[in-house]
């Protein structure tokens, strides 16, 4: 038996140096967060792995009381001296048969991987989701579904991937672009983190509708903090043909909205603040309060980290988004952030952009691709 810890600055990262030295058949004993030795602080994720390794070859006297460091593991020897005259396949194998319960021990404790049910495909299922950037929680839901649903099926005929497809394109929340909201709004809005791609999206949106459906799209910006975003905006509005408005008070606004009353669709850009400032989001949130039928859109990028994510759900959620736009997809290796989000909230995954060209780069949420994306 082989064990040895690896450290990196992400569950993948470890999982990968771990995989490249001990092969794909390793076993994660336990994971935990370090902190990280870089100057700019920080944590890693660290991993204890075991590996079976079936040779009768035996190990290293221990002397009395000494400490031996073994693959970066120390054992500490007994308070008396022992001689280990042999150690059999026999003897390996049942050692092995005792760590691989105390490895499910481990996952009962810390209250994941509980279920009764579970075998080596599905365990090799949630490290795969893990693997993806799925949280810890929601994959251990979807195994428990897994278990659940599995009597249904044949042993011949279950397949617990295929079945995860189905499982997710079924319950993944989604709508098809903004299309069902169009009959109750006239006037959306993007709000967001700093970063996330607002400006560019609304450039997305608007050259699809004017140009693609011919629909009358008027531009409103209240991002006045950044001018490289208003520049950017007139840019967009200028090639494409489109009115721009651009805001700094309550007033400009309503003359804004009765100036485009004529228009079928309205977007409006927002200034991009940290899901940590609690004032802007309140301005924000009483701006639009003071104004009818705004539908509000929340853009979350593909490169955060799910606690993040789940932060910025939390902060930005008093404003009541009514869908999900989800950035930068082309950036990220795993996707599994698409399934947290869905069972983090209610709010439904409307669009994906994928890159920086306008229109091009931005793609309808739809079920199945969604389900491919995090898995495959």
């Amino acid at each position: 038996m082989k064990i040895k810890r690896f450290v990196g600055r992400n569950m993948k990262e470890a999982i990968q140096k771990a995989k490249q030295e001990l092969g794909p058949d390793a076993l994660i004993i336990s994971t935990r967060k370090i902190k990280s030795p870089s100057v700019f602080g920080g944590t890693q994720t660290e991993i204890t792995v075991a590996q079976d390794s079936l040779t009768e070859s035996p190990p290293p006297n221990l002397e009395e009381n000494c400490l031996t460091k073994n693959n970066n593991i120390y054992h500490q020897a007994d308070n008396k001296p022992s001689e280990i005259t042999s150690y059999s396949t026999t003897d390996m194998k049942k050692d092995i048969i005792f760590i691989k319960q105390l490895l499910f021990e481990l996952i009962q404790e810390k209250e994941f991987l509980f279920i009764p049910q579970l075998k080596k495909d599905f365990f090799k299922l949630y490290l795969y989701l893990i693997e993806k950037g799925v949280d810890e929680a929601v994959a251990i839901k979807l195994l428990k579904t897994l278990v659940e649903e599995k009597s249904k099926f044949s042993k011949i005929t279950f397949n617990p991937e295929n079945f995860l497809i189905d499982f997710l394109g079924n319950n993944i929340k989604i709508t098809n672009g903004i299309e069902r909201y169009l009959n109750k709004y006239k006037i959306f809005a993007l709000i967001g983190p700093t970063g996330v791609g607002k400006t560019t999206t609304i450039a997305k949106l608007a050259a699809r509708y004017s140009i693609e459906s011919g629909a009358k799209v008027g531009l409103i910006t209240l991002d006045t903090y950044r001018i490289a975003a208003v520049e950017q905006l007139k840019i967009y509005a200028g090639i494409m043909g489109l009115d721009l408005e651009i805001i700094h008070t309550h007033d400009e606004w309503e003359n804004a909205i009765k100036k485009f009353c004529n228009m079928d669709i309205i977007f409006v850009d927002t200034a991009g603040h940290s899901q940590k400032n609690e004032e802007y989001i309140f301005n924000l949130k009483t701006f639009f309060r003071n104004s009818k039928s705004v539908h509000i859109s929340l853009l979350i990028s593909a490169t955060s980290d799910k606690n993040n994510i789940r932060d910025i759900i939390n902060s930005f959620g008093i404003l009541l988004p009514e869908n999900i736009i989800f950035t930068k997809i082309d950036e990220v290796c795993n996707l599994g952030s698409i399934l947290n989000i869905s069972h983090w909230s209610n709010i439904p995954i409307s669009y994906l952009t994928n890159g920086q060209n306008v229109p091009d780069d931005i793609i309808e949420a739809e079920k199945t691709e969604l389900a491919k994306m995090i898995l495959l």
